[in-house]
């Protein structure tokens, strides 16, 4: 097939997406000019390839070029000539990765900008196309083999049967919708985390007592919904949740001893999409609790289900238990690990697309089968320090014993160390080698790996008053196999873990610093035990911060008291201001009025002196006359005769 109706609807590919009747202006905010040039970058950049996620500033911007938003899809089996159609596409991130693995594509999504940035995404891809609208713009016709539908039901706007019928009627014979869903009995909604959606704490599993649009759906409902519209639901569960997805799993094929797998590759605590949640539990323990009783198929934070039509191609393999991809890592050290079952075992096969051989630390394809029991790190919390001392000094010499065969894992430490039926320890899930780095280096960084994760897992009491960080905890053990605090060698082991990183994880954050590695690794093991997940929680701290707020109302009591007396002094000068303002004026009025007396007798006695002595007066002012002229003769006399010397010396 060269073209589907929804593409007969318009003319030939455009240049940008082509506008359905369902498309609508984004209601959102505009996107920021560095999100837009981080979108526009992401035209050319492979959907496995991480080199933009170093570039990504905010949550946000990481969520729409973060390979992991695909692995969703990586997990199944999708045949590559499929004709797919992506509804409610956003800005390409998924589609992407379909354009790049299937025969054709046709992606909505109703928000007219967020389908122009898709389409710029796809603009390389001649199998690909963009339409603004809905899942309701597409023509009647059974036409695509796949439909991928993520958060769609929930945002059905309570019309998620009248969606699925819709989609259901557009599959060809044997085609499949791949569903993703938030679960609203998630565990981490049981730990506080907030709703995906109203950012409320405890609101999906209270079920909105405040009401919502668009709540998540329970298991149940989703079954319940997929099976009317005359499809067939296989549930699966993504791990942490759907959209930053590390482990899809069949959980209800994961039972006993296997169900471990659930809890030990979660990735826990899950990400929050809002507000952060408080510290109520810790969702890692809760969610092995959760997997223990058998409850990892129900309250996983996600599920991925493959609603297909009887006899539909399998997207998910019958002997399929789990798919699991690594996080974080430059794309040369990427990985991906299918759990099947093979008869009554369980085998891991682990590949690396993208492996450099010329790399210093060497990743190898591998395959190995599933060991039961416990690791060696979940062992030594619980121990005494001779059993630890002794466990340490065993791994050692397995170390030492591999160096002399010519292998070195760097990620053989005791958290990858399982404890064998009879007591000897069994390596695991190995993936770094190197020729470049000692046995001593490999031990070094194994305290340090062991000591994040005992500090991640064990409450902050079953340790010693002198333990109270992560570095507290390294400094501990390594004093057990004789490295000495003094000697500074967990100061030494974060300057190579921190090459490390950047050798492993260095395209995943462009341009970053040798040097903020290491700050982010002493960061992480001055972090105070009692600020990690199992340390003090929002309820233990109440007391004190209720005290310390008391204290606070107290000193403002104090204050309060002291300005309610100063206002008082204040009214008081007032009246005082007033009464010594009201006798000045009187004493002024008095002033005035003798004043006015005396000036009154003076002007009288005046009047009459200047009666008596009237003719007097006029008498001198003759004289006075007579006077004044005499001495104007007399100035111009002597200016003539000054007048007439001048001439005759000229």
């Amino acid at each position: 097939m060269n073209s589907t109706p929804l593409r007969d609807l318009s003319a030939p590919r455009p240049a940008k997406a082509s506008a359905l009747q369902g498309a609508v202006a984004s209601g959102s905010p505009p996107i920021s000019k560095h999100k837009s040039d981080l979108l526009a970058l992401s035209a050319a950049v492979p959907s496995w390839d991480p080199s933009l996620v170093g570039a990504a500033e905010t949550a946000d911007e990481l969520f729409q070029v973060d390979p992991a938003r695909a692995n969703i899809l990586r997990s199944l089996n999708i045949d590559p000539d499929s004709v797919v159609l992506e509804v409610g596409a956003g800005t390409g991130a998924l589609s992407r990765y379909l354009a790049e693995s299937v025969a054709l594509l046709d992606a909505v999504e109703p928000s007219l900008e967020l389908a122009g940035i898709a389409a710029a995404r796809l603009a390389a891809f001649e199998n690909a196309r963009v339409f603004a609208g809905s899942l309701f713009d597409v023509p009647s016709a059974r036409t695509y083999d796949l439909i991928v539908a993520v958060d769609q039901l929930r945002g059905s706007a309570g019309s998620a049967d009248r969606w699925l019928a819709r989609a259901a009627s557009l599959l060809t014979p044997g085609g499949s919708i791949v569903i993703a869903e938030t679960n609203r009995l998630g565990a981490k909604f049981l730990v506080g985390a907030p709703d995906d959606s109203t950012d409320v704490i405890f609101d999906s599993i209270e079920g909105y007592p405040r009401g919502s649009s668009d709540p998540a759906f329970r298991r149940s409902e989703l079954v319940a919904l997929i099976a009317a519209a005359g499809l067939k639901p296989q549930v699966l569960v993504a791990l942490p949740d759907h959209r930053l997805t590390r482990v899809v799993a069949d959980a209800s094929c994961l039972s006993g001893e296997h169900a471990r797998l659930l809890a030990d590759l979660a990735l826990t605590p899950s990400p929050d999409y809002g507000t952060q949640r408080p510290k109520l539990a810790d969702e890692s323990r809760v969610w092995q609790q959760l997997v223990d009783e058998g409850l990892g198929d129900q309250l996983a934070n996600s599920f991925v289900i493959v609603a297909s039509q009887n006899h539909s191609r399998p997207l998910w393999g019958a002997d399929r238990l789990a798919i699991y991809f690594s996080w974080q890592r430059a794309a040369e050290f990427t990985s991906q690990t299918v759990v099947d079952k093979s008869g009554d075992k369980v085998i891991f096969t682990r590949r690396y697309p993208r492996a450099e051989s010329s790399s210093a630390l060497r990743v190898h394809d591998s395959s190995y089968e599933f060991v039961a029991g416990s690791t060696l790190a979940s062992a030594i919390a619980q121990a005494p320090d001779d059993q630890v001392r002794a466990w340490l000094m065993e791994w050692r010499e397995l170390l030492l014993d591999l160096f002399s065969q010519g292998h070195l894992w760097l990620d053989l430490h005791p958290g990858n160390l399982i404890i064998g039926t009879n007591g000897s320890l069994v390596p695991i899930d190995l993936e770094f080698e190197t020729a470049s780095h000692d046995v001593d280096f490999a031990i070094r960084r194994g305290l340090l790996t062991v000591s994040r994760i005992l500090a991640l897992t064990t409450h902050p009491s079953l340790w010693s008053e002198q333990v109270r960080s992560v570095r507290d905890i390294g400094l501990h053990l390594g004093e057990l196999m004789g490295y000495k605090a003094e000697s500074g060698w967990f100061d030494a082991t974060i300057i190579d873990e921190a090459e490390f990183q950047e050798t492993v994880a260095g395209t995943r954050r462009a341009g970053r610093p040798r040097s903020a590695w290491n700050d982010e690794l002493n960061a992480v093991a001055d972090t105070p035990l009692e600020n990690l997940p199992l340390g003090l929680r929002v309820y233990e701290t109440v007391g004190t911060t209720v005290a310390e707020r008391d204290a606070a109302y107290a000193r403002l009591g104090v204050f309060d008291d002291r300005i309610r007396d100063l206002e008082g002094q204040l009214r008081a000068l007032d009246v005082n201001a007033i009464l010594e303002r009201d006798a000045t004026i009187s004493a002024l009025e008095q002033n005035l009025a003798i004043t006015r007396e005396t000036l009154s007798r003076h002007i009288s006695s005046l009047e009459t002196r200047a009666q008596v002595g009237k003719e007097s007066s006029a008498e001198l002012e003759r004289e006075l006359r007579d006077e004044l002229h005499h001495a104007h003769v007399a100035s111009l006399s002597q200016q003539s005769s000054r007048t007439y010397r001048v001439a005759l010396r000229l």
